[in-house]
């Protein structure tokens, strides 16, 4: 007799089916945005093998509607039935290269998360048009799984907009969606196309391949690279490959950018959703497909080092288990055996990333003598404070009565005190191409070169030699014609 209850010869069973009113409406909210139901749909339309995808989303239609068309293979009827079936094939089941899915329900789960009608059409090898459609509202009424066979009008429109093969997937009943207004349905599709231009990116650019089109209301989708891979200005890290016995794990790290290499649009495109802070990190890749992106995995804390830098992480869909790739396909958790060799990416990543901001930010020899603010360590602190050299001080200090000057110092101080860091550091780790020093007017830009300027003439430098070093500061860089302008009105004399 065996104490395993699974091996009993004479172990009772009986049948539970759950309630389909109950486990539709469940379905819906699994968690799914817009964004991420839509590209649940793509994955499947890629699986198929198309080249082309053409979504057309219509909230202001009087039915709304969210339409997808592919090139790809289409299905017979027995495989549109088969693929309608909510759990079809699971995380165990074999699949090709190309299968994007995982648990046989994205189909299902993405479309129902924003609508209450999905229909799919699909033609195979220039055969019969065969399409099925669910709605939610009926398989609640009834209570049964019950799979509708669409109107022929309905079939004759999407007939015309297929080739001799493909799918259209037709959401209907956007009861999620329908009550947006205009300026929200329209951010959207703009999130939408943001997301689908990162998380395809390889799909949209793949080099030695044919690559995939995707566009969205008859526009195509610019792929977004994460690692900037095209920029001579990335620094790519040596790849490394991590073997397991059921598969290897490709990892490559990546520095991209400092701002001042890249123009403003395209340092904010790279910079994603939240800015380069927010998305320094992992991004994890599963046969080609962006699963999660930004963060480190409890691994580090986010940084103002490490913000320009990203690990590309290539996981086979061999350890999806080992992963815990999320039904949504859009996160994932790091298994506790790659957690030691992706600390060690992390820590050289961090001498890439830091050498980049600290050579951007080294002071000129001009810049520390003249600048308004001096920088000061002292071990492991480091201050700020006002120049109490600079000439504009000098010249406030030198008009002020003795009891006066007490007063300036401590007004000096005081707003040594109050730098707004957290600020600073937040807007430079956010929006560092929005940020702007305020500009002089053209009366206090006049006394402030002409200060500087007769300080310098006093160690014995002409004027060319003065206004090169004037333009070295930021402050008169800015306005450099009438920096020029100001120096050449002395006639040649401070």
């Amino acid at each position: 007799m065996t104490d395993d209850p699974e091996q009993s010869p004479t172990r009772e069973q009986e049948e539970l089916s759950p309630e389909p009113a109950s486990l539709v409406g469940g379905m819906r909210d699994i968690g799914y945005s817009f964004k991420t139901a839509v590209a649940d749909i793509i994955d499947n339309s890629i699986a198929a093998g198309a080249k082309r995808i053409d979504i057309w989303a219509n909230f202001a239609h009087e039915t709304p509607h969210v339409a997808f068309f592919d090139d790809g293979i289409g299905m017979t009827l027995d495989v549109l039935r088969e693929a309608m079936r909510p759990g079809t094939r699971g995380p165990l089941a074999t699949r090709t290269a190309t299968d994007l899915g995982r648990f046989g329900m994205g189909l299902k789960t993405a479309s129902f998360s924003q609508c209450r009608r999905l229909t799919v059409a699909t033609r195979a090898n220039a055969g019969p048009l065969c399409a099925r459609a669910w709605d939610i509202d009926h398989v609640i009424s009834m209570n049964k799984w019950l799979l509708e066979v669409p109107q022929c009008l309905l079939l004759d429109q999407l007939a015309s907009q297929l080739g001799s093969q493909g799918t259209v997937v037709l959401w209907q009943k956007l009861d999620r969606l329908q009550d947006h207004d205009r300026d929200a349905a329209n951010r959207s599709i703009d999130e939408m196309r943001s997301h689908l231009a990162l998380v395809f990116h390889r799909f949209l650019l793949r080099r030695g391949g044919e690559r995939v089109v995707i566009s969205v209301n008859g526009f195509s989708i610019e792929p977004i690279d994460p690692f900037c891979e095209g920029d001579p200005a990335t620094l790519a890290h040596e790849q490394q490959v991590l073997s397991f016995p059921t598969g290897s794990v490709v990892v490559r790290g990546f520095t991209i950018p400092h701002h001042s290499k890249m123009s403003s649009d395209e340092y904010k495109r790279v910079g994603l959703d939240g800015g380069h802070f927010r998305n320094q990190g992992f991004y994890i890749y599963r046969r080609d497909r962006l699963i999660m992106h930004g963060g480190w995995l409890g691994l580090v804390r986010p940084s103002s080092t490490l913000q320009l830098s990203r690990v590309r992480v290539d996981v086979p869909a061999e350890l999806d288990s080992e992963w815990r790739v999320d039904i949504k396909k859009s996160s994932t958790q790091l298994p506790s055996n790659v957690r030691t060799e992706l600390s060690k990416v992390i820590s050289r990543l961090g001498i890439g990333s830091e050498r980049t901001y600290q050579y951007k930010g080294r002071l000129r020899p001009i810049q520390a003598q003249w600048g308004l603010w001096c920088r000061l360590e002292r071990g492991e602190s480091i201050t700020y404070h006002v120049n109490e050299e600079h000439p504009a001080v000098c010249r406030v200090r030198e008009a002020l009565g003795q009891d006066c000057k007490k007063f300036l110092d401590q007004a000096l101080a005081l707003v040594a005190a109050s730098l707004p860091l957290d600020a600073i550091f937040n807007d430079l780790g956010q929006r560092p191409t929005d940020i702007r020093l305020s500009t002089l007017d053209d009366d206090a830009l006049r006394a402030a070169v002409k200060d500087v300027a007769l300080k310098l003439a006093s160690q014995g430098m002409v004027v060319d030699e003065i206004l090169s070093l004037l333009l070295a500061l930021p402050q008169f860089a800015t306005r450099s014609e009438l920096v020029i302008k100001i120096l050449n009105s002395s006639g040649g004399e401070i």
